[in-house]
């Protein structure tokens, strides 16, 4: 009996430190599975934090965006004078915008021989509003600037000043003066060069024209991507429009004045506009002039506030007086009914969305009579 128990307490105590046992190495084994799960997450992480280091440290410090349709005759000069810049830290963003000429070809060479540059392309010809979102997208400079393709650079240490007047992404915009091609009338007017602006006066310069700046391009701006790329999601309902290539550029720029906190204007030619927009000439008095005119006008809604009534004001008898006095839109408002209703809700929203007493609606309210009737 007394052995019987003895061996019954041996195999109790046998079946215990077996079970313990198993107890310890599933432990182990669970604690195992854990380790190698940490390390795969810690990994993980690391390989992630590294890539985007690289990147950061990579990341130009201006990406150039050049929105192409047919230029064949032009990109050489154009990405010349970019090329014959000092300052290299740059990407060079080329969005082919459905070109049937050679452009496309002639912009795959020069990518061959630069790393620097990237080829867009678009899915079909959808014109300067969507070629400007579409590089903006796919950029990754500190900031970001235009280049029409049939202008140029000037010098060839500009790019360099220039990113030197930012100290140091402190500031979200500069703001250059560009020559005519032949170098004798400087078109940018500013009173107050090289002084850092603040909001809210970002808005009311930009927008009243106040310390003699009015600045409705978007090819004299050197601008953080980050702003750019906030414009970009506010224009969004807008990339359904169809060759946008007129009146597109005042929209980029106002709504970039809009969101950024510091601006400063220099007093240094960086840009040279060559007089060759043959499109704007042919297309003046069109249907796609007026379309270009609304989608405009529309856009703008984006950026009324309680501040810029008087502007809007204005705009809107600009857009009544430029309706007016043109034969072929006064006909085509009156005939076509789309056109109409769009005009007529533009000039209602900012009746409804105005607070001033002081504005005087009488010939807005008489211009809507008109085409009503």
């Amino acid at each position: 009996m007394n052995k019987t128990l003895i061996k019954n307490k041996k195999f109790h105590r046998n079946d215990f430190v077996k079970k313990k046992y198993k107890y310890i190495e599933g432990n182990n084994l669970y604690s195992i599975k854990t380790i190698i799960i940490l390390f795969l997450i810690t990994y993980y992480f690391f390989i992630n934090n590294t890539i985007k280091n690289n990147f950061l440290i990579k990341r130009p410090k201006i990406s150039i965006i050049l929105p192409i349709y047919n230029k064949e005759k032009y990109l050489d000069r154009s990405i010349g004078s970019i090329l014959y810049q000092t300052f290299k830290d740059i990407e060079i963003v080329l969005v082919n915008d459905g070109s049937t000429d050679n452009s496309l070809n002639i912009l795959k060479n020069y990518s061959k021989k630069d790393s620097r540059m990237k080829i867009v392309n678009n899915d079909k010809n959808r014109g300067l509003f969507y070629s400007r979102y579409n590089g903006i997208l796919n950029s990754v400079g500190e900031y970001l600037m235009f280049l029409e393709p049939d202008d140029l650079l000037d010098g060839s240490e500009n790019l360099e000043y220039l990113y030197n007047e930012t100290i140091n992404g402190k500031e979200d915009i500069i703001i250059y003066p560009h020559y005519n091609v032949n170098r004798k009338q400087n078109r940018f007017r500013c009173d107050i060069f090289n002084k850092t602006i603040y909001q809210p006066e970002i808005f009311k310069l930009a927008f009243t024209g106040h310390n003699n700046i009015r600045d409705e391009i978007i090819w004299n701006k050197l601008v953080k991507r980050e702003i750019f790329i906030k414009v970009a999601k506010t224009l969004e309902k807008f990339m359904i429009k169809e060759r946008w290539i007129l009146h597109e550029d005042t929209v980029w720029s106002l709504l970039s004045h809009k969101y950024a906190q510091t601006m400063k204007c220099i007093n240094k030619v960086i840009y040279i506009y060559e007089k060759n927009r043959g499109f704007i000439t042919k297309n003046a008095g069109t249907f796609l002039e007026l379309d270009n005119l609304l989608n405009k006008h529309e856009a703008f809604e984006l950026i009324f506030n309680k501040d810029s009534e008087i502007l809007f004001f204005n705009t809107i008898n600009s857009l009544i007086s430029s309706i007016s006095t043109n034969p072929y839109y006064l006909k085509t408002v009156k005939t076509n009914e789309e056109i109409r209703f769009r005009i007529k809700k533009i000039i209602s929203n900012f009746i409804n969305r105005c607070e001033s007493k002081q504005l005087n609606l009488k010939n807005i309210n008489l211009f809507l009579s008109e085409i009503s009737s």
